[in-house]
């Protein structure tokens, strides 16, 4: 509650009010006590009465409101650190599942439809034996902030592994979700990481599964399928956006085309 208070009106107007108050109570403490002893108070009790406190309190409560104030930034930096991806931005895997499943759990209640974008950055190996480990983070920094820069406030984004990102698009169907996909390949495709100088191009295969109507699945199942669906993606030439279709056997996968 504390912390809250100070947060929301700052170091300056803290000390300031706790100053104050320490004033106000030490002058009606001192008041008390000279009215019920049946004595005058002093000119010189009145103005310790004001200086003291205020001396000390302001003092006191600058440095204490300082130590809060370092304490929950150093909190904030270990909580971004924890959840976040150092190199990309965007949510660690662990914080992207937390709240993938939160979304999700809000989708079905809703009855709404979501969509799952599985991202795989084409040869990123060749990448780094090209451009050694610094151009491969590079190339991730650049693919970071070009997720970033697409997605809505309503969407999560997530660094599963190495190479491999995850996008949750909340209230999207399967057409909205295919329309996104291939915007975000096509500004991969055309966005050049740069590293000392050089210019590194590079491409990303996507695959993408919907929960809706006709494929009411858990998260986990929804994850699975836009899996299958990248590395179809990747048996297909790699640069494309790729589908999860259930077909008649459960294992039919369409290339979306080109929008």
């Amino acid at each position: 509650m504390l912390l809250q208070l100070i947060i929301k009106y700052g170091r300056i107007k803290s000390v300031l009010f706790i100053t104050f108050s320490a004033i106000v109570a030490s002058a009606i403490a001192t008041c008390s006590i000279f009215y019920f002893s049946g004595r005058p108070m002093p000119v010189i009790n009145i103005y310790l009465t004001i200086i003291i406190p205020a001396v000390i309190a302001s003092l006191a409560s600058w440095r204490t409101i300082g130590m809060i104030l370092k304490i929950h930034s150093l909190e904030q930096k270990i909580r971004k650190l924890a959840n976040y991806d150092s190199l990309t931005a965007l949510m660690s895997r662990s914080w992207f599942i937390n709240r993938a499943e939160a979304v999700y759990q809000l989708m079905l209640r809703n009855q709404s439809t979501l969509a799952f974008i599985y991202i795989d950055i084409d040869d990123f190996k060749k990448i780094n034996d090209t451009f050694t480990h610094a151009g491969g983070d590079a190339v991730l920094k650049t693919f970071g902030s070009i997720l970033l820069k697409q997605i809505r406030k309503s969407d999560i984004s997530g660094r599963l592994g190495g190479e491999e990102f995850a996008l949750l698009l909340a209230d999207t169907d399967s057409k909205g979700a295919g329309y996104f996909a291939e915007k975000i390949r096509d500004a991969i495709e055309n966005t050049a990481a740069s590293y000392q100088g050089k210019s590194i191009s590079y491409t990303a295969s996507i695959g993408v599964s919907v929960f809706d109507q006709s494929n009411r699945v858990n998260l986990d199942k929804l994850i699975a399928q836009a899996d299958i669906a990248l590395y179809s993606a990747k048996n297909s030439g790699k640069n494309c956006v790729v589908k999860w279709n259930p077909g008649i056997h459960g294992e039919n996968r369409d290339v979306m085309l080109r929008v």
